[in-house]
């Protein structure tokens, strides 16, 4: 099956600080192997496009790194590479309207389209590929005027309040493949967050969507007419005058995809992910995915448990709980394991960098 892929990769990762910084962002991070988290979402990309395209969407200060990044493609991969880039950041729904502007332009525009964030780490390959088979499918048998656009929710296996929920009707049929989404909530706090685990109906929004793009356009122009204005003319003539994307990005709201559009629209589906799937967001993830492997300098925890440490020297926790030590070319981070990411993304919402003080 052919599809077209958007790769969103214009964040700064800044909850992974001090491994990830703008200079150094999430995706460009070697946290499985030798290859960047980028480089492991580039082949998942071109393995389950089919003979559709893979377009890139980044910020102007890493076009190049992104360029290096994909150098091990070969060259029928490569033809079908596009790397996009925005003179500025806006959020996920101007990204997201740049890799649509992009495929336009493409050798097939109506193929169905996978969104999906760079810096995310998925292992089991084979059932990534089975449930985009099974939305495609979807897609296929649907009236045309009835297009569904389709995401993927992962079944929470604890009170996560750094992730957005879905909250989707139960299946009747245990093995029913799609259930149609009722309601959408931001980051809860943890008392919500354990609710939503107890009743089983809700579930991790991955931030991956599958949609028709011709059925999408029309919910942009809808739910998004000032985006949907602004990006027209790139819908139609393409991406390549650089200036007049400057100008036009320079009035664009800031906001993200799910608020102007998904969950607004009109015939929202989920498909259950029957893959492991990491946000890599935060130390506290990657303490779970990471503790006690090669990546795990913790040496010795005396009278101490559950800490997690990544620097240049074995480290030893003595009478603490929960630590992480993290050393990085932007400076130490030592703090609570479960409070690190808050308080990282709170610090950096300017996204201006570590602040003379410290964090």
């Amino acid at each position: 099956m052919n599809r077209n892929i958007i790769i969103l990769a214009g964040g700064i990762g800044s909850r992974l600080w001090p491994l990830s910084s703008p200079r150094n962002p999430k995706q460009f991070l070697s946290l499985t192997g030798e290859d960047s988290l980028l480089q492991d979402t580039l082949r998942r990309a071109f393995a389950v496009c089919g003979e559709g395209e893979v377009y890139v969407v980044t910020g102007k200060d890493y076009r190049q790194r992104v360029m290096r990044e994909a150098a091990f493609l070969d060259d029928c991969q490569s033809d079908r590479l596009t790397v996009l880039v925005e003179p500025e950041r806006r959020n996920t729904a101007a990204a997201v309207f740049l890799g649509l502007a992009g495929i336009r332009q493409s050798a097939d525009p109506g193929l169905p389209v996978l969104v999906m964030a760079a810096d995310h780490l998925i292992r089991d390959l084979a059932s990534f590929q089975s449930d985009l088979d099974c939305m495609h499918r979807s897609l296929a048998e649907a009236l045309p005027d009835r297009k569904p656009v389709i995401l993927i929710g992962v079944r929470p296996d604890r009170a996560e309040t750094g992730f957005g929920y879905i909250h989707a009707d139960k299946a009747a049929d245990p093995s029913q493949a799609l259930l149609d989404v009722k309601a959408f909530k931001e980051k809860p706090d943890a008392v919500v967050a354990r609710r939503y685990l107890d009743a089983g109906d809700w579930w991790w929004n991955s931030g991956m969507f599958f949609f028709d793009p011709a059925s999408f356009e029309s919910f942009l122009i809808r739910l998004a007419p000032e985006l949907a204005a602004a990006f027209a003319p790139f819908l139609v003539n393409g991406v390549e005058d650089e200036q007049a994307l400057e100008k036009s990005y320079a009035n664009l709201p800031h906001i993200s995809l799910d608020r102007a559009v998904i969950e607004n629209a009109d015939y929202i589906l989920m498909r259950k992910a029957s893959f492991d799937w990491s946000d890599v967001g935060s130390w506290a993830d990657i303490s779970r995915l990471f503790s006690g492997t090669s990546l795990d300098t913790s040496a010795l925890n005396l009278s101490a448990s559950g800490n997690f440490a990544m620097t240049s020297k074995p480290v030893t926790f003595c009478g603490v709980n929960d630590l992480v030590v993290i050393e990085g070319d932007e400076g130490l981070l030592v703090g609570l394991r479960d409070a690190c990411g808050s308080a990282l993304t709170r610090h950096f919402s300017s996204e201006s960098g570590v602040k003379s003080e410290g964090v």
